[in-house]
């Protein structure tokens, strides 16, 4: 029974991030998967659905940010398990990412738009193209782990949490940045810019940024082990694969 339990808890932990970047990805590219809308049709600016989206922003940036520091992680693990942090962390995650897009208020006033249907079908592919980097970020970092499935498969077998092998410093860092890049710019890939959407792009290029200076700072979850074989005098040092949060 606790396998089955840890197997279902797992498998929709993970069944809840796909569903929560399929429908960002719809409501990001405008593609009407769901009934959801970032931008809306025509109207005027509103402070009220400004002041609105700015502060459902902030509370979703707070938690995926503040989830995610070394002392934080700590209570989490003394309540969850090392084994069921990182599912637990990408279920809360997925949930606030759904809200966030069915609370958004769209401001629907239009700034710009491309001038041809040529232009926007090359919008269209550079918006699925930095999805394709974003993704790829995820399978390079190590998809299972990710996720919290390789430590989900590990608590099924009742084994105690073990990190990744160690990768060099510069795989570790192009693929954040990979990772991270992707994610601010995949806002600003459309056709048409809102006021709405103006607004998403502008917080989540200074959110993306402020993210990747705070866990520069914060690696706790980091250590240094050596691989095999390997001395301090090697050119390019081994860091220990930490969950990318």
């Amino acid at each position: 029974m606790r396998v089955l339990a840890l197997a279902g808890y797992g498998s929709v932990c993970y069944a809840a991030s796909m569903v929560s970047l399929v429908v960002l990805f719809s409501w990001l590219g405008g593609f009407g998967f769901f009934p959801i809308r970032l931008d809306g049709e025509g109207g005027s600016f509103s402070l009220g659905a400004f002041a609105w989206n700015t502060t459902i922003m902030i509370a979703f940036a707070l938690y995926h940010s503040v989830f995610a520091r070394t002392g934080v992680k700590q209570r989490t693990r003394a309540l969850l398990g090392r084994n069921l942090e990182r599912a637990s962390y990408n279920l809360v995650s997925a949930v606030l990412a759904v809200l966030l897009c069915l609370a958004w208020r769209p401001i629907p006033i239009r700034l710009w738009e491309l001038p041809s249907p040529e232009a926007a079908y090359a919008m269209h592919a550079a918006y699925g193209a930095l999805w394709v980097v974003h993704m790829t970020s995820i399978v390079l970092m190590n998809h299972n782990d990710f996720f919290g499935l390789r430590q989900i498969g590990l608590a099924m077998r009742g084994e105690a949490y073990r990190p990744l092998p160690p990768v060099s410093r510069g795989y570790y860092l192009s693929t954040r940045l990979a990772l991270v890049i992707s994610l601010a710019l995949i806002p600003w890939a459309s056709p048409v810019m809102t006021a709405g959407r103006l607004q998403l792009c502008v917080f989540m290029t200074i959110y993306t940024a402020l993210g990747a200076w705070l866990s520069n700072r914060d690696r706790g979850d980091l250590m240094t082990i050596p691989a095999p074989g390997f001395s301090q005098s090697t050119s390019e040092p081994m860091i220990g694969k930490a969950n990318p949060v």
